[in-house]
């Protein structure tokens, strides 16, 4: 199989955890994207590398009604989550160009979860 790419090789990576298990879970949701009042684009996850981020896998994501739409590996309707910008995301930052880091709090049972999310966007998408 050909090698990922490794992109931002000096970049430095946060250690907290992430979800490297990205198998679709039974019973995902459907749903395509509408055309109106959404921002849309199909982008690459990366991990953590040693040497800086790595490809892992290519999804479509978009934003409509305040809500982050992540679509399982592979997928451009299946959707995994969907995310509350104003109440899950702590934190997002421009890194590298074109990849975008999402700073996530998730609710976990009485607890909640802190996700973080690599997204490399195409050139001009971003």
């Amino acid at each position: 199989s050909p090698k990922a790419k490794v992109i931002a090789p000096s970049l430095p990576v946060p250690e907290a955890g992430f979800d490297l298990d990205e198998a679709p879970k039974p019973g995902a949701r459907e749903r395509a994207p509408s055309n109106t009042g959404s921002m849309r684009a199909v982008v690459f996850r990366c991990t953590s590398a040693t040497s800086g981020l790595r490809r892992h896998d290519r999804r479509q994501i978009w934003i409509a009604e305040g809500r982050l739409h992540i679509c399982h590996k592979g997928s451009m309707t299946a959707v995994k989550s969907i995310v509350d910008l104003c109440r899950e995301v702590d934190e997002s930052q421009l890194v590298h160009g074109n990849v975008i880091t999402l700073f996530m709090r998730r609710p976990a049972g009485q607890t909640s979860e802190v996700k973080i999310y690599f997204f490399e966007f195409m050139d001009d998408e971003i």
